[in-house]
């Protein structure tokens, strides 16, 4: 997973003079990257791509999914986050499922990347087909800084006492999911570790906190080629933030369109089809938080590709 700055603390600090302030908004930047209200990069095509909230998914799917996601955040907005997220993950033996996860994610002369594996068992509930899984994963992160494209009126500024040029950090996930060939639930605990983020000295305790999500969603199949999948992703890191994710796809044959409402974010609108191997999806986010007098909006996007597809076991949302 990867880390963003948070919206409204953006918006409030828009109207510092930049030039005066340098030093002040270096600090802000990298301690709002770490310790935001909240952590998680927002997927907005997240039903298409369940193995990127939950570990518990890896072999889920009757197919090995291999999925590319961009993420450029608030067009308008100089050196705004992107995101970028290569995965795949497949069934290995009939109970156990792999994956693994290759990330990066830049803002500014802020840079976070590293790779992720993962590994699922799934356990039959019934005669029809239903599965409870659970998955654990292990991550790497690095933290870097290119002091490249930083710049100080005053090389001496006693606000930076230290700046590390890079930081490596570990860190698990966990997480379980029931799943039918219509229906899905799931619940991950992601950075269990809770590792502090010390790459430079200041009075904020910069940590990546462990966060709560919950994930579901029922593929509604109203004839041979049209169906309505409504989804609801939950964000919870305790004290600090709470957010719903809810949406739906309306898909007939292999073109689909949605819509998703997230909670003092965003409002999203997507398409995309999927036809036999391919998959190719598009998300646009309309902001609704204090960034919309500064930013045009995020653009996502997800191409895929699946390895030996067959009847799936699961429905794809």
């Amino acid at each position: 997973m990867s880390h963003i700055i948070s919206s409204k603390d953006v918006a409030r600090t828009s109207h510092i003079n930049i030039k005066v302030m340098k030093p002040l908004l270096l600090i802000f930047l990298i301690a709002s990257t770490v310790a935001s209200a909240q952590q998680l990069t927002q997927f907005s095509l997240h039903s298409h791509n369940r193995f990127a909230v939950n570990p518990a998914t890896a072999g889920s799917e009757s197919y090995i999914p291999v999925l590319f996601s961009y993420k450029q955040y608030w067009t308008g907005f100089n050196d705004a986050p992107r995101f970028q997220n290569l995965s795949a993950h497949g069934i290995i033996s009939r109970r156990v499922g792999v994956g693994v996860k290759l990330f990066s994610y830049y803002t500014g002369p802020l840079d976070k990347s590293g790779a992720e594996i993962a590994y699922a068992y799934h356990i039959p509930v019934s005669a029809s087909g239903a599965k409870l899984s659970f998955g654990l994963s292990g991550s790497i992160y690095q933290y870097a800084i290119d002091k490249n494209k930083v710049s100080f009126e005053n090389p001496k500024e006693p606000l930076l006492v230290r700046l590390s040029d890079k930081m490596i950090i570990p860190d698990f996930n966990f997480g379980t999911c029931f799943y039918t060939e219509k229906a899905y639930i799931g619940i991950s605990f992601l950075q269990l570790l809770n590792r502090k983020i010390d790459m430079m000295v200041s009075t904020l305790d910069q940590k990546q906190i462990t966060h709560l999500l919950v994930h579901g969603g029922y593929n509604f199949i109203i004839n041979d080629k049209f169906s309505v999948e409504p989804n609801v992703l939950v964000k919870y890191m305790p004290q600090s933030f709470f957010q719903v994710d809810i949406g739906a796809k309306f898909k007939y044959d292999y073109v689909w369109i949605g819509a998703s409402f997230r909670t003092d974010d965003a409002i999203s609108a997507s398409f995309g089809f999927s036809k036999d191997n391919i998959i190719v999806g598009y998300a646009y986010d309309y902001m609704i938080s204090g960034l919309t007098n500064y930013a045009n909006g995020t653009h996502e996007i997800i191409l895929g590709y699946k390895i030996n597809p067959q009847k799936p076991k699961v429905a794809q949302l």
